[in-house]
């Protein structure tokens, strides 16, 4: 009996010696180790995107443009220069979206509950639909940043269609580039928000008839602008005269055209009055340009004195370097109401408004001077009365005040019916 109650107490001792040996309480990084792992590479994989994004913002797309040369690779020009900040920043945004990717990721395949799993879900989800959003609008904004690259599309087939690639042209080519980039845009991003594009094209199938008779100033400016940059009567820069307005062409879209006007006023024609109206181009093909005016003498001015001056504006205006000799006419031309006329006609060599100015202003002065050393006088707009008086013409005398006659008779009678004094 002692030796089992011995023996009890050795195994009581044993077992209260090893429940006291430490036990490893749980710490915060073994219980969130995944969550935190999981974390830490989704914002390196982020911080990788921007790194990369800076660099090709501001170290690799400048050396391109520097080294590149653009008139061997002007595509690559206009592509390098276009897609520089929309990559840059859609890099960016795509750091961003697939950092929350990955975390959303691995939570779904976490022991959640049904609330915060549909959470995650919902965010993977709406996260992946930012992105693609991103993407579109990052090309769109590239591809129209880069719509000089519709005219190398047409370099080609300039020679066989014969295209003038001016710069009317090349704006116009680029604008319907940048209209048809936007439009895919919109369908690509109407497609992303769950619209149907193929009952929105059959809906506008059905109602083309009502956008037609709406737009259909809109479609006549459209096609004017066509015929326009087809026929090419007139380019960006060059001086025009049409309908009422005059002035130097700045810019041609797709509905309407820009004129500076004398005044400095910018006027706006729809294009489909341009096409529709005449146009008188003062600039393009334009060698010289053309003065006509009327020399007005006085009706006293003596005839050889007429011709003299005559001949020296002819002399003048031959002799002068800036007039052409081609189309010279001085000639006295007609005897107007009031003077003595002599029309001059000529063509200044240089036709830029600015410079024909200058050259009348120095050849008026000119004429001014030769008026006074011919003693030939200028005359304007006059009437002269004459009034032709008889001298033995007399005025009548003014009007006499009637005379008032007496009624004599009335008088004598009444000296007859008088009372009668005297002898009896």
């Amino acid at each position: 009996m002692a030796d089992s109650s011995t023996s009890q107490v050795i195994d009581t001792s044993s077992i209260i010696d090893t429940s006291q040996e430490p036990v490893a309480t749980p710490s915060f990084w073994t219980d969130h180790q995944d969550v935190i792992t999981t974390v830490v590479l989704a914002l390196a994989v982020c911080l990788v995107f921007w790194v990369v994004s800076s660099i090709l913002y501001r170290k690799v797309f400048p050396a391109i443009t520097k080294r590149l040369d653009a008139d061997k690779h002007p595509m690559i020009d206009l592509l390098v220069n276009g897609f520089r900040r929309p990559l840059a920043l859609l890099l960016k945004i795509t750091g961003i979206c697939v950092a929350v990717l990955m975390i959303a990721s691995w939570l779904t395949y976490q022991p959640l509950d049904d609330q915060t799993l549909s959470f995650f879900v919902s965010l993977e989800q709406v996260t992946t639909k930012i992105l693609r959003i991103a993407i579109i609008l990052g090309v769109t904004w590239g591809l129209v940043a880069s719509s000089d690259i519709s005219k190398l599309f047409l370099r080609g087939a300039r020679h066989k269609l014969d295209i003038d690639m001016s710069r009317s042209v090349s704006r116009f080519l680029s604008a319907v580039f940048k209209v048809v980039v936007v439009i895919i845009a919109l369908a690509a991003l109407l497609n992303e928000f769950g619209f149907n594009i193929s009952a929105l094209v059959a809906g506008l199938g059905l109602g083309g008839l009502t956008v037609a008779l709406a737009a259909q100033d809109s479609a006549a400016n459209f096609f004017g602008g066509l015929v326009l940059i087809t026929e090419k009567p007139f380019d960006i820069g060059d001086w025009i005269t049409c309908s009422d307005v005059e002035g130097t062409v700045e810019d041609i879209s797709l509905r309407s055209t820009k004129v500076r006007t004398n005044s400095g006023a910018l006027a706006v024609v729809p294009n489909s009055l341009l096409s529709g109206a005449p146009i008188s181009n003062w600039t393009s093909g334009m060698k010289r340009r053309r003065a006509d005016f009327t020399l007005t003498l006085v009706y006293d001015t003596p005839k050889d004195a007429i011709k003299k001056y005559a001949d020296a504006v002819y002399t003048l205006l031959e002799t002068d370097p800036e007039v052409s000799d081609d189309g010279l006419i001085v000639r006295f031309s007609s005897l107007s109401a009031s003077s003595l006329d002599i029309r001059v006609i000529f063509y200044t060599i240089k036709p830029a408004m600015a410079d024909h100015l200058r050259i009348l202003e120095r050849i008026n002065y000119a004429l001014l001077g030769l008026a006074e050393q011919q003693g030939v006088g200028f005359a304007y707009p006059t009437q002269s009365l004459f009034i032709e008086r008889p001298e033995d013409s007399q005025l009548p005398d003014s009007p006499q005040p009637p005379i008032e006659k007496q009624d004599t008779a009335k008088d004598d009678t009444s000296k007859d019916n008088a009372p009668k004094t005297g002898p009896q």
